[in-house]
């Protein structure tokens, strides 16, 4: 089995956007050491659904939250008090 190199921990100054909670997902994956087949396996799922989520493409939105819950990555809420929709 090749020896997993943990990549870098995004920039949390970047936009979060799916790309970046992609990246988020491949940062936590190598640093446990893990395969992508592994992590695809863990989660339940194929290897290319899974890929999808670090790659930051269009997945389902139960796919996306499942890879999240199984890597205990939380996502938050903030309402801002404010009138203005944009």
């Amino acid at each position: 089995m090749p020896k997993i190199i943990p990549t870098s921990k995004p920039d949390n100054n970047d936009e979060v956007d799916f790309v970046w909670l992609g990246q988020y997902v491949r940062y936590k994956r190598t640093s446990l050491g893990m395969g992508l087949i592994e992590a695809a396996d863990m989660c339940g799922l194929s290897k290319t659904a899974y890929s999808n989520v670090e790659l930051g493409r269009k997945s389902r939105v139960e796919t996306f939250f499942t890879v999240l819950k199984k890597f205990g990555i939380r996502l938050s809420v903030e309402e801002h008090d404010d009138d203005k929709w944009i």
